[in-house]
């Protein structure tokens, strides 16, 4: 792997779950054709151009290996890939492609487009499992089979600047935040310094990753699957106390009269929130994602910065685990004509030499026990337990998501809604949805193992 010591520096894999147009007057895949051919050419499909670098240097060392194999590598931008899938799919035409693991993995759709990566007949098994953690297999599998191979994870956390920390740790005597309290006291220390937390509020849904926080730290502990006992249950989330608290402390952090945010950051883009986090002098945190790091990196290398989880609950004892998601994956088409081309691709991706030099080229945390990426954030992130956030295992079609972005967040930074207010639309809209996201219930609890 010679050449994989050399190549520049790619970008991580951010895949979308999208849906596909039907096909018309064409027989079903089966998941037993398209194993013929040992030799050939392989397409694999992704939505990241910049992503190139990288998966060209594996390309070239798997087609070296490999007699026979060409890989064609085509990435569009996200706006264009669904279009790019449709007609690929329409066309009998996708080998690998890029495909994010979602709540809605059980739907028709995906059950029908997506080629099973486990099987028990040794031909048909895809071998890439082996020390990939259990609960990343969990996410990408339907009803004990997996449909997705998951590439990367992603983790919900606060990135601090070490040189304010150490100056608040001098001055307070105190250390890093454990419990709600402390993180507030930590953030008026930080408002009367002049700094604050960089946010970019304008693309809306990255409230969701501080609102996956308080969700993982005060309602998972007691509440160890919320989708469940609001679709089963009748859960009310204006009536329970610990959706209540969730808010309340939502509220008082994102409110602008606080002035925990830097200014305007609901008209702050997302995409330049992470490089601005290291070069504006008054930034002390941001709220984001792992896979934001590389990012980070790029901007300075020499900033040191480090991670907490966002203590939501007044209890040190349940603020353990990050929330995350498999942020990146890998699936079949079940229509491809090029399975046993697939399957020796991504046998080759997953081994340890391969996957650990793809990892460390874009800077995201591992899915496999035996790889680990030298960087001391992602280090760090290893250490801890992850569990897969709200908006990762409710169904699509559940009005949650979409209102706790497009309404809560803004509502909430501006002082316009109330936390009941917020959780009484909130229950209405569930009500008043519920002919649509019913349907997938069984699916998506048959998917949670419940």
């Amino acid at each position: 792997m010679k050449k994989l010591l050399s190549v520049v520096l790619g970008t991580v894999l951010v895949a979308s779950a999208l849906p596909f147009a039907a096909c018309t007057d064409r027989p079903a895949a089966s998941a037993e054709d398209g194993w013929e051919n040992q030799t050939g050419t392989l397409s694999i499909l992704s939505s990241n151009p910049e992503f190139n670098d990288v998966m060209a240097d594996i390309i070239d060392d798997f087609e070296k290996e490999n007699s026979g194999i060409i890989v064609n590598f085509e990435a569009v931008p996200t706006a264009q890939y669904a279009n790019l899938l449709n007609s690929r799919f329409n066309a009998d035409d996708v080998d690998i492609f890029a495909h994010q693991p979602a709540s809605n993995l059980g739907n028709a759709t995906n059950m029908e487009r997506n080629q099973p990566l486990t099987s028990d007949n040794p031909e048909y098994k895809f071998n890439i499992t082996d020390n990939i953690s259990q609960v990343y297999i969990d996410e990408c599998s339907y009803d004990g089979t997996m449909y997705i191979a998951p590439a990367s994870v992603g983790q919900n956390v606060v990135f601090y600047k070490k040189d304010f920390m150490t100056q608040y740790f001098n001055d307070t005597g105190k250390s890093i935040p454990k419990t709600w309290d402390e993180f507030i006291a930590l953030l008026d220390y930080m408002k009367a310094d002049g700094k604050y937390i960089t946010y970019g509020g304008k693309d809306l849904w990255p409230f969701a990753m501080i609102a996956a926080q308080f969700e993982a730290t005060i309602v998972r502990p007691e509440i160890s699957n919320l989708f469940k006992e609001v679709a089963v249950n009748d859960l009310k989330f204006a009536e329970n106390e610990y959706t209540i608290e969730m808010f309340e402390k939502l509220s008082q952090l994102m409110n602008q009269s606080n002035g925990y945010f830097r200014p305007n950051s609901t008209g702050f883009e997302y995409s330049a929130a992470p490089g601005s986090f290291i070069t504006d002098p008054n930034a002390a945190f941001t709220i984001d994602g792992s896979w934001s790091l590389k990012q980070m990196r790029d901007a300075d290398p020499s900033v040191e910065i480090g991670v907490f989880l966002l203590p939501g609950n007044d209890d040190a004892s349940k603020n353990v685990n990050y929330p995350g998601k498999v942020a990146s994956g890998w699936a079949v088409g079940k229509s491809s004509q090029n399975k046993a081309l697939a399957k020796k691709f991504l046998e080759y991706f997953y081994s340890d030499e391969v996957y650990s030099y793809y990892c460390e080229q874009l800077y995201v945390q591992s899915v496999k026990d035996t790889v680990s990426v030298d960087d001391p954030v992602l280090e760090e992130l290893s250490t801890v337990p992850t569990i897969i956030t709200i908006d990762n295992r409710i169904v699509a079609k559940m009005p949650y998501d979409t209102y706790m972005k497009e309404t809560v967040g803004p509502g909430f930074y501006n002082g316009t809604l109330t936390v009941a207010d917020a959780l009484k639309e909130i229950d209405s809209k569930i009500a008043a949805d519920e002919p649509l996201w019913s349907k997938e219930v069984e699916s998506f609890l048959i998917k949670c193992g419940d």
